[in-house]
């Protein structure tokens, strides 16, 4: 008599998402049964050591303060089983990463963009007059 242990599935995989840069976020990962199952995560292939910025809460990879450069790229889910060894990838996930650009409006949304600026930098629009403050990351 053998038993034979049911194959991992997901029933919840990391999914592409806009993000903030240096705001929190969370890339999701569950299986259906997660008795003998140990996550780890990969990005841009390779493995995903915990720090205070990128770390594994529970199942899923929580960030505290997501980077546009560090976190650009993709990201994978691998849950393995202790007992037989068997490894599932998930599907990639990667973010949309964005920043605010702050004028006298408040804060606008803009997709990630390289500025090569020396230092903070002052803009004026002649289209409305906004004073727009670029900082230098």
């Amino acid at each position: 008599l053998s038993i034979q242990a049911a194959a991992i599935q997901f029933t919840k995989e990391p999914k592409s998402q806009d993000a903030l840069h240096g705001r929190s976020a969370m890339l999701r990962c569950e299986v259906s049964d997660p008795a003998d199952i140990t996550y780890s995560w990969l990005h841009n292939g390779q493995a995903l050591e915990n720090d205070e910025r990128r770390f594994l809460e529970a199942s899923n990879l929580k960030f505290t303060a997501v980077d546009r450069q560090l976190d650009a790229g993709n990201f994978e889910c691998v849950a393995q089983n202790k007992v037989t060894g068997e490894a599932l990838h998930s599907t990639n996930a990667s973010f949309n990463i964005k920043f605010c650009i702050y004028s006298n409006h408040g804060c606008s949304l803009s997709p990630s963009l390289s500025l090569s600026l020396p230092h903070s930098q002052t803009l004026f629009s002649e289209i409305n007059e906004a004073k727009l403050q670029f900082l230098q990351f």
